[in-house]
């Protein structure tokens, strides 16, 4: 089935004038170039600020990424709109301990959410571009059905992350526009 999907995709894609829409979070279409990927998606620059911030998540033994995205989504008809119960339950599956990173378009929500001491990244100063590439160097991941923090955990190259992920990344009028394939297998849905 995922061959069929990859072989139809590249044969799509050999032709002139042809248009494709869809929600392509998955990673059955890249996942073969992930190495590639990786080695392509860094920054050609560096901050102090941002070097200094790299260098906190990346020594923090088993540091958790928390993602929330709440601004568009909460007048969306389309997303989830994750509550304080998705970011409860997720915690439930790190210890009490867990040294936590917040990213969020909303902040303050984040912190209050999370009922938990937390480290807020965001509404620092760094860009989303600098955001996403700080949220891939940490260890473990709590995200939101958002592309941007899905991006962050597949991004990371610790190899026994852990990720928790919504069981409900859209709502049922656009679950035609979902794919099965959104979350990786291995990560964990809630």
């Amino acid at each position: 089935d995922n061959d069929r999907r990859v072989i139809y995709v590249k044969s799509f894609l050999t032709n002139q004038n042809n248009y494709m829409e869809g929600y392509y979070n998955s990673e059955l279409y890249f996942r073969d170039i992930r190495e590639q990927l990786l080695g392509e998606l860094v920054l050609k620059e560096k901050s102090t600020a941002y070097v200094e911030m790299e260098k906190m998540i990346a020594d923090t033994p088993n540091s958790l990424i928390v993602h929330a995205r709440r601004t568009d989504y909460l007048t969306s008809t389309g997303f989830t709109i994750l509550d304080e119960n998705y970011y409860k339950k997720a915690l439930e599956h790190f210890p009490p301990d867990t040294k936590i990173f917040a990213f969020s378009d909303d902040p303050e929500w984040l912190r209050a959410a999370l009922d938990r001491p937390a480290y807020v990244v965001s509404g620092k100063g760094f860009t989303d571009y600098e955001e996403l590439s700080l949220m891939s160097q940490g260890k473990n991941f709590i995200i939101a059905n958002s592309t941007f923090s899905w991006w962050g955990a597949w991004l990371s190259s610790y190899e026994n992350k852990k990720v928790v992920a919504p069981l409900h990344w859209f709502t049922s009028k656009l679950w035609w526009r979902a794919n099965r394939d959104v979350v990786p297998e291995g990560w964990i849905r809630v």
